[in-house]
């Protein structure tokens, strides 16, 4: 997350520097592939390389939570591993100027964005969803700092 929250961050901040810009592809790439393995682990370890044991446990805790069993989670955290997954192999291929994937790439970034505040913030507790809280202000903070910018003013 703290990959994932730092190329945000160049993105909000207007980075477009040529090194930069290959950092952050860097930072993007190795902070899904910790995620890949973050998931990998949780499976093997907690989860047993059961889907159903996974789908379970996602209730159980939303239960906790929110007061509403609901399993299906488990599949938008699929889809956000893909995803993500996805992006990285299209930066790498060097499509993500590509016209058609100019509208797509916001879609999917702020549904990663979604997850990722839901992971770390929703479902966290203590110092974890304090962190999650400061970096989501920070990042916002930069976006509203250069949005004046954004429309050529």
């Amino acid at each position: 997350m703290i990959c994932f929250a730092a190329v945000l961050a160049g993105w909000a901040s207007g980075a477009c520097r040529l090194q930069t810009v290959r950092g952050m592809r860097r930072l993007w790439s190795i902070g899904w592939g910790l995620m890949l393995g973050h998931f990998l682990a949780a499976f093997h370890f907690h989860h047993g390389w059961s889907h159903a044991h996974a789908v379970a446990e996602t209730a159980r805790k939303t239960f906790e939570l929110i007061g509403w069993e609901f399993g299906g989670g488990v599949y938008f955290n699929y889809l956000f591993l893909l995803g993500w997954g996805m992006d990285v192999a299209l930066w790498w291929l060097g499509k993500e100027q590509a016209s058609w994937y100019r509208w797509v790439r916001p879609i999917l970034v702020a549904y990663l964005v979604f997850i990722a505040l839901n992971g770390v913030v929703v479902f966290k507790d203590g110092w974890l969803r304090w962190a999650g809280v400061a970096t989501t202000v920070a990042i916002v903070s930069l976006w509203i700092r250069r949005w004046p910018r954004r429309g050529g003013g």
